[in-house]
C-alpha cells in the first residue's frame, strides 16, 4: 500500500514536471495569431531549428543526416541520430507533423529520464521511502535562487540567478532539448546498471543481460555526449577501485570495461566529426563559453539543495554502496573540471562538466541533509520538516514564476523565429513539392532558419555556426537582396555557389528583370524562382 502511494506520487510529480516543461509550447500554440503558423520554438531558435532539421530528415533516413544550412555537399553522419530516428518513426512512418514529432520526443525522453532517475534513487535508498520521495521531489523542482531588485517604493522586480547551461536551473536540467534529455537518461542508466551488475552476485545470465545493457548505454551516450560518457566512465572506475578494496571481485570493474570499450569508438568518431567543417565552428564557439564558476555561483544557480546536500553529504556518502561511491566520484570529478581552467586548455567549455544527472545524487544528499536537520530535534520533528520544505518552496516558487514570465508570458507575436505568416508556410510546402533534396535553395532571411527544418531542403545559408564561410556568403547574399549587384555579378554568384532556387519576397529589387531566373510560384508573401541553366 505504501509503495503504491509512492508510485502514484512519483507519477503525479513527473506528470507535473513534463507539463511544466511543455507549458511554453502549449501556451504559444494556443495564442497563435490569426493567419500565422506556429513554428513550435521552445529552445534557442537557431539550435531548435538545427535539431528540427535532423527530425525532418528522418523522412528519408533512419539514423544519419547532414547539415542543411550550407550549400556544400556534405557526407551523412550519425550526429543527431536520436532526432533522425524519432523523425523516421513519428514523421516518416506515422505521418505526424515534424513540430509535433519534436514535442512528443521531448515528452518521451524527459519521461525516460525521470523514470531512470527515480529507479536510481530506489537503488540509493532501497529501504527509505521518505528519503526517496524527497530526493525525487528535489530533483524535479530545484532551480536557481530568486533575485529581487528595486524597492517597496519604486516596486520590486522579480528575476532569478542564472548563467549559460546552468543545469541547476530546471529549464536547463530538464529543458526541451531531446539530445540533452536522452544523454541524461543514458547517464542515469549507466549508473543504475553498474550498481545492479556489482550487486548481481553469481547470476551469470543476469550479468550478461546487464553487461549488454551497459554496452548499449556506453555506445549511445558517447554518440550523443562524449563528455558525459567520459564522466560516467571515470566515476564508475573510481567507485569500483574503492569498492573492491573491501573484497576484491574482478566483476566490480566490468561496468567500467563495458562502458569504456563500447563508447570509445563513438567518442573518437564524434570528436573527429567536430574537427570538420562546419561542425568545427560550433566546437570553437563553445570552447569560448567558459563560466567563471565559484561555490557561491553554484549555490545561487542551483538553490537550497546545495546547502541541504552539504549538510547531509558526509552521512550520505559514508555508507559506501557502489552507487553512492559512483555519485561521489561524479561530483568530485565534475567539480574539478567545473571550477578549474582545465577544460579551457582542452578546448572544451567547463559548463558541460556539470551534467544534469549529477543532480540525482545532489538531490539524494539534500534529502539526507533535511532528515538530519529535523532528526536533531526530539520534539516536533514533523513541524520542523514541514518548515524546511516551506522555506525551500519560498525559494523555488518566485524563481519559477520569474522564469515562466520570461519563457511563457512574454508575447512573441511578430517574431519570425516563432510565428510566420500562413502564406509563408504554404510557400515552404510548395517549394518542397517543386524541388528535390539535392537542390540548394537560397531562402531569404529570416525564413532561411526555419525553412530547412520544415522541408528537409538545403538552405544556402542559415545558422552561422553550421554554414561554411558564413561571413562571405551573408555579405554576397545581402548585396543581392538589396539590389547592389549587377546582373552579371548576380549570375556569376548563383553559378559559383551552385544555387538552384531562390525563395524570397516577390518585391526583391531587380529580381524580375534577370533573364536567368524564372518565377515558378508566388503567393502574398513569398515567391520561388528557378535558376536557369546557362
Amino acid at each position: 500500500m505504501k509503495r503504491r502511494f509512492e508510485y502514484i506520487s512519483v507519477f503525479f510529480l513527473s506528470f507535473l514536471t513534463v507539463l511544466f516543461i511543455e507549458l511554453q509550447f502549449i501556451v504559444d500554440a494556443v495564442r497563435t495569431p490569426k493567419n500565422t503558423f506556429y513554428l513550435g520554438t521552445v529552445h534557442w531558435p537557431p539550435d531548435y531549428f538545427y535539431y528540427l532539421s535532423q527530425f525532418i530528415q528522418g523522412k528519408s533516413h533512419v539514423l544519419s543526416s547532414t547539415i542543411l544550412y550550407t550549400g556544400e555537399r556534405l557526407p551523412l553522419t550519425v550526429i543527431g541520430w536520436q532526432n533522425v530516428l524519432a523523425g523516421r518513426i513519428l514523421t516518416g512512418i506515422l505521418g505526424l507533423q515534424v513540430i509535433l514529432t519534436y514535442q512528443i520526443t521531448v515528452v518521451l525522453f524527459l519521461s525516460f529520464f525521470l523514470i531512470l532517475a527515480y529507479r536510481l534513487l530506489l537503488e540509493i535508498f532501497p529501504k527509505e521511502a521518505g528519503k526517496r520521495m524527497l530526493s525525487f521531489f528535489f530533483f524535479v523542482t530545484s532551480t536557481s535562487m530568486p533575485l529581487f531588485s528595486g524597492s517597496l517604493k519604486t516596486g520590486l522586480k522579480l528575476s532569478f540567478y542564472n548563467y549559460w547551461y546552468n543545469t541547476g536551473n530546471i529549464f536547463d536540467r530538464l529543458g526541451p532539448a531531446p539530445n540533452h534529455l536522452l544523454a541524461s537518461a543514458f547517464m542515469a542508466a549507466g549508473f543504475l546498471l553498474s550498481a545492479l551488475l556489482v550487486k548481481s552476485n553469481n547470476s551469470g545470465g543476469k550479468r550478461k543481460k546487464i553487461l549488454a545493457g551497459l554496452s548499449v548505454c556506453g555506445l549511445l551516450l558517447a554518440s550523443i555526449s562524449p563528455v558525459e560518457w567520459g564522466l560516467l566512465v571515470a566515476a564508475v572506475f573510481g567507485a569500483a577501485f574503492i569498492y573492491q578494496r573491501k573484497r576484491f571481485q574482478p566483476y566490480y570493474f566490468a561496468p567500467f570495461i563495458a562502458l569504456f570499450l563500447s563508447g570509445l569508438p563513438l567518442a573518437v568518431y564524434v570528436k573527429y566529426i567536430f574537427y570538420q567543417e562546419p561542425y568545427v565552428k560550433s566546437s570553437l564557439w563553445e570552447a569560448t563559453q567558459q563560466l567563471a564558476m565559484t561555490p557561491y555561483a553554484l549555490f545561487m544557480g542551483s538553490g537550497l539543495v546545495i546547502i541541504f546536500a552539504l549538510i547531509g553529504g558526509w552521512a550520505f556518502f559514508r555508507k559506501t554502496t557502489f552507487e553512492r561511491l559512483a555519485g561521489l566520484f561524479l561530483i568530485a570529478i565534475s567539480a574539478f573540471f567545473y571550477f578549474s581552467p582545465t577544460p579551457d586548455k582542452l578546448g572544451l567549455t567547463n559548463a558541460r562538466f556539470w551534467p544534469p544527472a549529477i543532480y540525482i545524487f545532489i538531490a539524494a544528499g539534500a534529502a539526507q541533509g533535511v532528515f538530519q536537520i529535523y532528526q536533531r530535534f526530539s520534539k516536533h520533528q514533523k513541524i520542523i520538516l514541514i518548515f524546511l520544505i516551506i522555506i525551500y518552496l519560498f525559494t523555488i516558487i518566485p524563481s519559477d514564476l520569474a522564469q515562466q514570465r520570461e519563457e511563457v508570458l512574454v508575447s512573441r507575436a511578430g517574431n519570425a523565429f516563432y510565428y510566420i505568416p500562413s502564406d509563408a508556410y504554404g510557400a515552404y510546402i510548395k517549394t518542397m513539392e517543386m524541388t528535390v533534396p539535392n537542390d540548394i535553395i537560397l531562402a531569404q532571411w529570416p525564413f532561411n532558419e526555419s525553412f530547412p527544418a520544415l522541408t528537409g531542403r538545403k538552405s544556402f545559408f542559415g545558422y552561422n555556426l553550421y554554414t561554411i564561410n558564413s561571413a562571405q556568403k551573408e555579405k554576397d547574399i545581402f548585396a543581392f537582396f538589396d539590389g547592389k549587384m549587377s546582373p552579371e555579378e548576380v549570375k556569376n554568384m548563383l553559378a559559383g555557389y551552385k544555387i538552384d532556387y531562390i525563395l524570397g519576397y516577390p518585391w526583391i529589387a531587380k529580381i524580375d528583370s534577370y533573364p536567368f531566373l524564372k518565377k515558378v510560384f508566388q503567393n502574398n508573401i513569398l515567391a520561388l524562382y528557378k535558376v536557369l541553366a546557362n
